[in-house]
C-alpha cells in the first residue's frame, strides 16, 4: 500500500496506483485485518470509483468492487461486480470463486458449487484453492451432505492447516457427521 501511496503523491490519477491501493483496503476488510473496516471499505470504494472511471474495462477493478460489496452483504452489488470481471477476463478464477461465495450466501447452492468447481479446474494450483475448498466444504454442509463437506474441508486443511475459519467449518461439520470427539479436537 506504501508504493500506491507513493505513486499518488507524485501521479494522483494513476489508475494503477489507484486500483492497487483500493485492493489493499478491500482485501485487509475481506481478510479480517483489521478492527475497524469501515473507513478501509469507503476508501476503496472512493480509489475505484476513479480507477474505473480511468479505466472502466479493468477486470481487477470490477473485481476489487465486488469483494467491497461482499464485505458490505451487498450481494446483488457484489454479483454484478464479479459477473463483470468475469465478463471482461473469462478466466479470472478468483472471481468465479467469489460468484460462488456470494451465490452460496443467497442460498443459489447447486449454482454456487458450479462456480467454485469451475474456479478450481480453471487454476488447480491456485494459491487460493484452501480458501475455494472452505467454500465448497461450507456449500456442501448447507445442502447437507456431510461427508463431501468434510472431504473438502479436509482438503481445504491440509492444504492452509493456519486459516481459523477451515478447522471451525471442520469441526461443524464432524459435529453434524456425529463426530464430536473429532470435533472437538479442532
Amino acid at each position: 500500500d506504501r508504493y500506491s501511496e507513493a505513486v499518488l503523491k507524485r501521479d494522483p490519477e494513476n489508475a494503477a496506483a489507484l486500483l492497487g491501493l483500493a485492493g489493499y483496503h478491500a482485501t485487509v476488510v475481506a481478510m479480517f485485518l483489521v478492527a475497524e473496516p469501515e473507513p478501509h471499505l469507503a476508501k476503496s470504494e472512493a480509489l475505484l470509483k476513479r480507477a474505473i472511471e480511468k479505466s472502466p474495462n479493468s477486470s481487477m477493478a470490477h473485481y476489487f468492487q465486488g469483494v467491497a460489496h461482499k464485505t458490505r452483504a451487498r450481494p446483488k452489488a457484489a454479483l454484478e461486480s464479479f459477473a463483470r470481471t468475469v465478463e471482461l477476463n473469462p478466466s479470472f478464477a478468483l472471481a468465479h470463486a467469489q460468484i460462488g461465495h456470494v451465490l452460496s450466501r443467497i442460498g443459489r447452492l447447486p449454482e454456487a458449487l458450479e462456480h467454485i468447481r469451475y474456479a478450481i479446474r480453471l487454476s488447480p494450483r491456485d494459491p487460493n484453492l484452501a480458501l475455494w475448498s472452505l467454500f465448497g466444504g461450507q456449500i456442501e454442509l448447507e445442502r447437507g451432505d456431510d461427508a463431501a463437506a468434510l472431504a473438502w474441508l479436509r482438503r481445504a486443511h491440509a492444504l492452509d492447516p493456519r486459516n481459523p475459519f477451515i478447522p471451525a467449518s471442520l469441526a461443524a461439520a464432524l459435529a453434524l457427521s456425529g463426530d464430536k470427539a473429532a470435533a472437538a479436537a479442532y
